[in-house]
């Protein structure tokens, strides 16, 4: 796609991989009659998912130049998304069959294929690239702590993504107001967005981290073991919008501060797949086991355990991000 050269178009390579994505959906939907359980062409196509948006991440950034820490503000319009489809699909499943969600989900990669075109081209040349290899620059120290971090924030949260609502309603809460708890942490988290540019230009970005890290471990106790307050779950939710809002802009510009050039789509893709790939999947994975035999609690403790461990990273590790 271009990256091996001196240069690449952010654009052009992104809109590659959302192509390939879409007709890897399409052919598992309409030519493998057990679509469902083709494990491999789920993994290609999240992995050509997650490289179209990699790819255009490292565009968005490079397009703002030296204002780079507007980036949550064009990133707040995916949680916009998230919204409108999580509710949208909801009425949908109401008055239709599951099958129709699987038309929706090609309807959108379609869409995602058709305005990539769209996209304003920004060239990036090698010329500013970093001196070292990309194995060489992921082999430093800080950026080894970086990834291990990120990752470890990720799986923190893959009982939350997995269990969240399932827990909530055992211990009684409506199904309406858990949805509404989601579309809370959502909207605090595109406040959170728009915040960011204040919060880079006056805090660094290692206390941003730490102090995301810091609220994660809050966040996790308080929702293991503070279920039946709903003023503590409430107070949880919101601090969605600093566990991931704040963390993912914060993590995004260290990216963007360790890889240089055209390095910049790669570090991009290698921090989605280790942090969001791999963190993601265990987290998720793990807390089905601990669950099944340590109980709700206990898995949300691990949660907060991993967090702390993530903040241990990038307070021992990351001295180079002061600014």
């Amino acid at each position: 796609m271009g990256l091996a050269g001196g240069s690449y178009r952010p654009a052009r390579d992104g809109g590659a991989a959302c192509r390939a994505g879409w007709f890897c959906l399409f052919h598992r939907i309409f030519f493998r009659p057990v679509f469902y359980l083709d494990f491999s062409g789920d993994a290609a196509d999240e992995l050509l998912l997650e490289r179209g948006i990699a790819v255009d991440r490292s565009g968005d950034i490079v397009a703002f130049g030296d204002k780079t820490d507007r980036y949550g503000q064009i990133r707040s319009w995916g949680s916009v998304g998230f919204i409108l489809a999580v509710v949208g699909m909801g009425y949908l499943l109401d008055a239709a069959e599951i099958i129709w969600l699987l038309w929706v989900v090609l309807a959108l990669k379609l869409g995602i294929l058709v305005f990539s075109r769209s996209i304003p081209e920004t060239e990036v040349i090698g010329g500013s690239v970093d001196q070292d290899s990309i194995r060489q620059v992921c082999q430093r120290p800080e950026v080894l702590a970086f990834l291990v971090s990120s990752l470890l924030m990720v799986f923190a949260h893959g009982v939350y993504y997995t269990f969240y609502s399932i827990y909530l309603v055992e211990h009684g809460y409506d199904k309406g107001f858990v949805g509404w708890l989601w579309a809370i942490g959502v909207i605090c988290e595109i406040g959170v967005f728009f915040l960011m540019p204040w919060l880079m230009r006056h805090f660094s970005l290692k206390l941003i981290l730490v102090f995301t890290f810091a609220c994660a471990i809050l966040r996790f106790l308080l929702i293991g073991w503070g279920v039946e307050w709903v003023a503590l779950i409430l107070f949880a939710q919101v601090l969605h919008a600093v566990t991931y809002g704040a963390h993912h802009v914060a993590a995004i510009m260290v990216v963007h501060h360790f890889f240089h050039g055209r390095h910049q789509a790669k570090g991009q893709t290698i921090y989605t797949s280790v942090a969001y790939g791999l963190g993601g999947t265990l987290g998720a994975v793990l807390s089905g086991y601990t669950w099944d035999g340590l109980g709700a609690e206990i898995t949300f403790t691990i949660s907060a355990a991993s967090a702390l461990l993530g903040m241990m990273l990038v307070v021992w590790r990351m001295n180079r991000i002061l600014l």
